[in-house]
């Protein structure tokens, strides 16, 4: 696998749809690009190194995340099982010399913030901008579950 050095979105899906994109943020300017890896210790070990954090709206041009919302979308549908796209999912993406590339599809995502800070929940901060209260997201997972 080769290290996509670009900018990097997470893509929340909810029943097949997207809710917006939100862009993982490298404070530090000085992380050695192979380092800005956002995996588990990251997210969660306050000792793990470099400072990460969300923005929403991502800084980006519209066009570019909304390509990256459909891409999103058409993995999520793509490891979906017969019945088509549902339940809960994200999608994270960095932007490579030759547009978007999938980094993970995540069928089971974390939708609480992190340990560590409240604002940094990816899934979390997605559902709030795409106004989803956490009763509603449980609402639609039961509804999906148990037609």
């Amino acid at each position: 696998e080769s290290f996509v050095d670009g900018p990097e979105l997470s893509v929340t899906l909810l029943s097949g749809r997207a809710l917006p994109a939100v862009a993982i943020d490298w404070w530090d300017d000085d992380v050695a690009p192979h380092d800005r890896v956002l995996g588990f210790v990251a997210k969660h070990d306050p000792d793990s190194g470099p400072e990460w954090g969300i923005q929403e709206p991502p800084p980006l041009p519209a066009d570019e995340v909304a390509a990256a919302e459909a891409l999103a979308g058409a993995a999520w549908a793509a490891v979906s099982g017969p019945q088509g796209p549902r339940g809960l999912g994200r999608v994270d993406l960095r932007r490579g010399p030759t547009g978007w590339v999938v980094l993970d599809v995540n069928p089971a995502p974390a939708f609480q913030p992190t340990l560590l800070r409240a604002d940094q929940g990816l899934v979390a901060t997605a559902l709030r901008a795409g106004g989803v209260s956490y009763l509603e997201l449980v609402r639609r997972l039961l509804a999906e579950a148990v037609p």
